[in-house]
């Protein structure tokens, strides 16, 4: 379902007066216009890891990832690769 048909149903309810339709042309127009080029999604395969972390540590990750606007998996395996880049360097 395309954005365009998520919205016109949102604003259904406007749409019996000539501002309701107005309005609605509007936020749709708006909605179905690409003004960027889009990269290609590069999609990796991803395998479910559980284990568990100290509470601090977890409550550290968090905040950080908080404060960086990424997600904690991003900032695990960012701080994963580093280690295992700096892990080789050394052999």
């Amino acid at each position: 379902m395309s954005k365009k048909t998520k919205f016109s149903g949102l604003l259904g309810q406007e749409e019996n007066t000539s501002e309701g339709l107005k309005k609605k042309e509007e936020v749709l127009d708006n909605i179905s216009v690409n003004t960027e080029i889009q990269e290609p999604v590069k999609k990796t395969k991803k395998t479910k890891a559980t284990f568990e972390l100290d509470a601090t540590l977890h409550k550290e990750l968090k905040m950080f990832a908080a404060q960086h606007d990424k997600k904690m998996v991003e900032v695990v395996e960012s701080a994963l690769k580093e280690h295992f880049s700096s892990q080789n360097n050394e052999e």
